[in-house]
């Protein structure tokens, strides 16, 4: 069984931005796929992923992980407007981070 992570958030993307619960994360040795209530799914390779690392907008309520793409492309069916995703979380951002970072090594 491979290793996950399994998250409940929101998420920001150009200029859409849905809140907490409507977006899943799900982080995969391989890849991660972010589920949107409502919408559709996006899967990043990891090979697509120029970095990730912790984003403030608002304290505490504009807090999560922003996932800095290599370009944008199309990733499933969706054609992506940014470089960057944010996925807004309201639990240990550091510990969140540092997992992520350990299952896509």
């Amino acid at each position: 069984m491979k290793p996950y992570i399994k998250k409940t958030g929101g998420i920001r993307i150009g200029n859409l931005n849905l809140t907490y619960p409507f977006v899943k994360l799900f982080v995969e040795p391989e890849q991660i796929t972010f589920y949107f209530f409502f919408f559709k799914t996006i899967t990043i390779p990891k090979e697509n992923l120029a970095g990730i690392y912790k984003y403030e907008f608002l304290p505490f309520i504009g807090e999560g992980i922003a996932f800095k793409l290599k370009s944008e492309k199309k990733f499933s069916s969706i054609i992506l407007k940014s470089n960057k995703i944010i996925f807004w979380y309201f639990g240990d951002r550091e510990k969140l981070l540092q997992e992520i970072k350990m299952i896509l090594t």
